[in-house]
């Protein structure tokens, strides 16, 4: 693979990562849309609390978004943080010659 094709492989990643945690930002925090159920009575429901806060937090869908934009922040951190190492082991090999 020439440097060129890695670069362009690698920087295409890094910017459909970068577009996909934009889009999933305000997402992560809010509850997913459930589709409800047709009211087919008028008689009222008894006995359930409405905590929405709960309902939120709780909801798996927006767990496992939160989960993926957190893996996915922590790669693209490491990914950075590799080059840089190898670019310093590099610079540090050739001024040692």
């Amino acid at each position: 693979m020439t440097a060129a094709s890695a670069l362009d492989l690698g920087a295409a990643a890094f910017l459909r990562v970068d577009r996909l945690q934009m889009e999933s930002h305000e997402a992560q925090w809010q509850k997913g849309a459930t589709p409800h159920p047709r009211e087919d009575t008028t008689e009222r429901s008894k006995g359930l609390v409405n905590d929405p806060t709960f309902t939120t937090f709780a909801d798996t869908r927006r767990q496992k978004l939160r989960s993926a934009v957190l893996r996915a922040e922590a790669s693209r951190s490491a990914f950075l943080r590799a080059l840089e190492e190898s670019a310093d082991t590099l610079e540090a090999a050739l001024a040692a010659d």
